[in-house]
């Protein structure tokens, strides 16, 4: 890789991960950077990449890190910012690739002087879009703040609006998890913003009413112009926080803004609005409207025209120019599965799907079919007879048989030949169970396998069995970029980075590639390919 990012800066001209090309610095903190980025293959898309500084380490930061961009991908909102990608380079360094926001923050916003009512409502009703979304989903943001608010200016309908967008979801809560350990003690969030149960590390407290929270300081500070709460040291911020009002607004505004104001920052969570959409009707007049999520569309009534999806739409787009209907296939009988037209040992999360018809139109179908084999019986015996198939894959393992290496010595010489269920019992012994007639894991050298990258490959494969995704990705990224790692070693990290690939980013381009670095590893192969249709992914394994 040119210009790789391990070097203490990127020069405008580094290529990352073989597909950006930095163009210039957006902006640096103390835990990264963001940089403005060009597409190599895509003429004129741009992203900004958010990257970890290089010897910034510790699984807890990096699993934050991940989860940003799992939650904002996840999220899929117009009021959220866009992830467009989400990797790690060879040395173990993360990025994140989103959509690249021309326009202004809310803070730059606020600088200028007090916000009108009506941009505060327009602004607003999208960040409280976008939080209802969150929440909805278990998520809650934590560090809300006008630095995290971004204004684009875009057009809809021709018509020139304002977007605002929610960044930066990298200390969010989500509800019930324990991916990242925190103390009581720990301070996280920007304290101006903070409820008081934040404020006083209370995280076990904190829920969709420490972002309402934070919605009424910011909606005080576009009004006013001024924070709600400010000291000279972050003590006296936070001791305002938890025990003081802010200062009454002097600014001209109907009862109901002033009044839902206050309520958003009374100091018990129970006196808080207790959604963001109550919120957000109660200071603007208008409730928040909600799109379901897409479902099955109900039975078609009689005579009524059946409306094309979004996904039938633009399959259509597909055609060689004639832009009518969607040529109807011949569909599989019902007493058929249907029969998969994915090449073998290639990925693909096309859905399985099972076409009902009436008796009338399968008795006609069967009718054409027996035309069809009829003429193709005629037509092969006046040909030299085909080639056989090709053998048929050997069968995939269970998807139970998924390692589960604990970090012991004894275990490496348990997986060096191939798939295993390995668990450790409460007397910390390692039991191995195999699966019967397993064929021996190697790859096409005979190196010897070199002990540093044996010892990372241990190190995540219990990483794997913990779920820690980021930890697999980076000690595998380090035995791919190890001088001494041998063939076989490479095959296995190649194997953990696209099971990491199918089963946590549901990425199948990325799957496919580690599939194709695969060949001459067919143990391998066979548990990428196992795990990838435990996860919902189709392959060919006939």
């Amino acid at each position: 890789m040119q210009n790789s990012p391990t070097r203490s800066s990127i020069d405008v001209g580094s290529v990352i991960d073989e597909t950006y090309t930095i163009e210039g610095l957006i902006g640096r903190g103390g835990m990264g950077a963001v940089f403005l980025a060009s597409h190599r293959r895509l003429a004129g898309k741009k992203v900004a990449i958010k990257m970890l500084l290089a010897d910034l380490g510790g699984d807890e930061i990096l699993a934050r890190f991940k989860r940003e961009a799992d939650i904002a991908s996840s999220l899929d909102h117009p009021n959220i910012v866009k992830v467009e990608n989400y990797n790690v380079l060879p040395d173990g360094t993360p990025y994140i690739a989103y959509e690249f926001l021309q326009g202004e923050s809310l803070a730059q916003r606020i600088e200028a002087g007090p916000l009108p009512l009506e941009q505060v409502f327009s602004i607003m009703r999208g960040v409280g879009s976008a939080l209802a979304a969150a929440h909805r989903a278990g998520v809650v943001h934590r560090d809300l703040k006008p630095q995290n608010i971004f204004l684009v200016q875009t057009e809809v309908a021709g018509n020139a609006i304002e977007l605002a967008k929610v960044l930066d979801f990298g200390i969010s809560k989500l509800r019930g998890s324990q991916t990242v350990k925190t103390q009581d003690s720990t301070l996280l969030g920007t304290p101006q913003y903070m409820a008081p149960e934040q404020a006083t590390g209370q995280h076990t407290s904190i829920d969709e009413r420490t972002d309402i929270f934070a919605l009424g300081a910011i909606v005080y500070e576009m009004l006013t112009g001024r924070p709600a709460f400010s000291g000279a040291s972050i003590p006296e911020v936070v001791f305002k926080v938890v025990y003081e009002q802010p200062a009454p607004l002097d600014v001209d505004v109907p009862p109901n803004v002033a009044d839902a104001i206050a309520k958003a920052m009374q100091k018990a969570q129970g006196d808080r609005f207790q959604t963001v959409s109550g919120f957000v009707e109660a200071l603007t007049g208008q409730p928040l409207a909600v799109v379901p999520r897409s479902t099955l569309p109900p039975p078609l009534a009689s005579g009524e025209r059946k409306k094309v999806t979004a996904n039938e739409a633009f399959a259509q787009t597909m055609g060689s120019g004639d832009h009518g209907d969607a040529p109807k296939l011949a569909p599989t009988l019902p007493s058929e599965p249907p029969k998969s037209t994915v090449p073998a040992g290639v990925i693909t999360n096309a859905p399985t799907v099972t076409d009902k018809r009436s008796p009338a139109l399968i008795a006609a179908l069967v009718l054409g079919g027996a035309v069809i084999v009829a003429g193709a019986v005629l037509f092969a015996t006046r040909r030299p007879p085909a080639a056989p198939p090709p053998a048929k894959p050997l069968a995939v393992a269970s998807p139970d048989a998924v390692l589960a290496v604990a970090a012991d010595a004894a275990a490496t010489a348990a997986i060096a030949d191939g798939p295993a269920v390995v668990a450790v019992a409460a007397d910390a012994h390692v039991v191995v169970s195999r699966p019967p007639v397993q064929p021996p894991v190697q790859a096409a050298d005979s190196a010897p396998d070199d002990v540093e990258a044996a010892s990372r490959l241990v190190k995540a494969e219990a990483a794997f069995a913990r779920n820690e995704s980021v930890t697999v990705e980076r000690l595998a990224n380090m035995v791919l970029s190890a001088e001494h790692a041998s063939d076989r070693q490479r095959a296995q990290a190649h194997m953990l980075r696209g099971i990491i690939a199918c089963t946590v980013h549901s990425d199948i381009s990325s799957a496919n590639s580690e599939l194709r670095a695969l060949h001459g590893s067919p143990a391998f192969r066979r548990r990428l390919l196992d795990a990838c249709h435990a996860a919902g992914f189709l392959t060919d394994q006939k």
